[in-house]
């Protein structure tokens, strides 16, 4: 398997239902905030740079999410992403999403990165493909 990018999600009171469980949009919030830490610390292209300065965005066009057990308030939430498919424009990431050796979910999701003005594919930026190319495992 090729290097996993690993990053902890603090389950909070903001992403709770009545039932005490992670009411299931928000792990889509917290795959953002995996993916924007990814991004971050292992890319070295934060979004304020992606965004302001690239004028680059990386629009979600598909998941998939298999829901294995739920999650509690106050778990931490370990998102090991890889990139199972790097393309020019696109990209395919997996996170395995676990608490303290316990899977929670499996997520799939597609991105492709676009132009902000016209929200049109363009290929990802040589320096920032070269990172992702670390945690490919096609």
């Amino acid at each position: 398997m090729s290097n996993a990018f690993v990053t902890t999600v603090p389950v909070r009171f903001e992403h709770v239902d009545m039932a005490g469980i992670v009411f299931y949009p928000r792990y889509f919030e917290m795959v953002n905030q995996a993916v924007e830490n990814w991004f971050a610390e292992a890319l070295d292209c934060d979004f304020r740079r992606l965004h302001a300065d690239l004028k680059l965005a990386i629009p979600t066009t598909h998941f998939d999410v298999h829901f294995d057990a739920p999650s509690r308030l106050g778990d931490q939430l370990s998102f090991a992403l890889t990139v199972p498919q790097l393309g020019n424009s696109s990209f395919t990431l997996h996170h395995a999403v676990s608490c303290e050796s316990q899977q929670r979910l499996r997520i799939t999701q597609r991105l492709v990165c676009c132009q902000m003005d016209g929200m049109r594919p363009v290929r990802i930026p040589a320096e920032i493909r070269e990172c992702m190319a670390h945690y490919h495992d096609g």
